[in-house]
């Protein structure tokens, strides 16, 4: 059995817009974050740690790794789904720039791409790609992922059988945990969206 520790990264620098392929590093309040997921994590064993090559997912995977004395290995498929032309842009700004297009987005974003950016469903299939290239190298082992809300739906959403319409009704806030643990029967979700480490924050 294979247990995936998956991990949002903690609070960057820009907020409150549509983050994909922009790389801010983490704010002051995401370094905290960072630290208390690695604290929290401190006394599990674990094989490795994957990360999104995007900075607010990199530092928050290397704070987690260091007590471990582990190296965190960046692959590229990890990384948020690339919004386009709408990265950086809030809700309100692409609805009045694109309506029509960001409803049918909004409507069904596994098939309806941003202008100059890619579908959730290329996304979903690229996360998955590397997710059971992790379960193949670590079949009896833990393994810590650090990824992005888009990325840590379609992977629950993946593992359960979800379709990938209903990824927003999945919860998953800035550095929360979930779990799962993977045989040869599927994927057993034991955890998600856990922020109780964050409680003293």
């Amino acid at each position: 059995m294979t247990r995936l520790i998956l991990v949002r990264h903690a609070e960057s620098e820009i907020r409150g817009c549509y983050v994909g392929r922009l790389d801010p590093p983490l704010s002051v309040r995401g370094r905290a974050q960072a630290a208390a997921l690695a604290r929290r994590m401190a006394g599990q064993s674990l094989a490795a740690v994957y990360s999104s090559p995007l900075q607010r997912a990199l530092m928050t995977a290397q704070m987690i790794a260091v007590p471990h004395g582990l190296e965190v290995s960046a692959i590229a498929e990890l990384a948020e789904l690339d919004f386009g032309d709408w990265d950086g842009l809030t809700y309100q700004e692409i609805a009045a720039l694109a309506p029509q297009r960001f409803n049918r987005w909004l409507a069904d974003s596994a098939e309806v791409r941003p202008p100059n950016g890619e579908t959730l469903l290329e996304m979903s299939l690229r996360v998955m790609e590397a997710i059971n290239g992790i379960i193949a190298t670590y079949p009896e082992e833990t393994v810590v992922v650090v990824t992005h809300g888009g990325p840590a739906r379609a992977i629950v959403c993946h593992a359960l059988g979800i379709p990938l319409s209903e990824q927003w009704r999945i919860r998953q806030d800035l550095a929360a945990i979930s779990r799962l643990d993977f045989d040869e029967r599927g994927a057993i979700l034991s955890l998600l969206n856990d922020l109780c480490h964050l409680e003293r924050e």
